[in-house]
């Protein structure tokens, strides 16, 4: 691999596990803190009970496994189209098809249903982060 595509790698699981899914990944990372404690903590009984060496386990690798466990479910619905917007799409088809509504009508819904996704969008990031939500309303002034 050369240098760009590693770069990808990495800008691509950065992404889905700090933007795309914050809250799963600090989850896994309380998850793996929280676990390795217990481990450590019940880790004489584990070793009279099993051959399991504890000490491999460390506190890096109990994260990362609780890292990918919290993020494996939106990892693979991460292309899904939301039901609702799905179903618009194909109401509009249906109707274009059976011609009870012309092609220019037709565009005016896919514009209203892209315009009420980019609202909902905003919305969601005025609910999460209302601090930088503004940002993304306005233009900002020249530093």
């Amino acid at each position: 691999m050369d240098k760009d595509n590693i770069s990808l790698v990495f800008h691509r699981a950065f992404n889905i596990l700090f933007i795309e899914n914050p809250s799963g990944t600090s989850l896994g990372a309380f998850c793996g803190v929280a676990f390795n404690g217990l481990l450590n903590m019940f880790s004489p009984y584990i070793k009279q009970i099993s051959s399991f060496d504890i000490e491999s386990f460390d506190l890096f690798s109990s994260i990362s496994v609780w890292v990918v466990l919290f993020n494996l479910k939106p990892y693979k619905n991460r292309h899904k189209i939301n039901p609702k917007l799905q179903a618009a799409l194909s109401e509009i088809e249906h109707l274009e098809s059976e011609n009870k509504i012309s092609k220019e009508n037709a565009k005016l819904h896919y514009q209203r249903i892209a315009i009420q996704i980019v609202k909902e969008t905003l919305s969601s990031v005025e609910q999460t982060d209302p601090q930088n939500a503004s940002s993304t309303t306005e233009p900002r002034p020249n530093q």
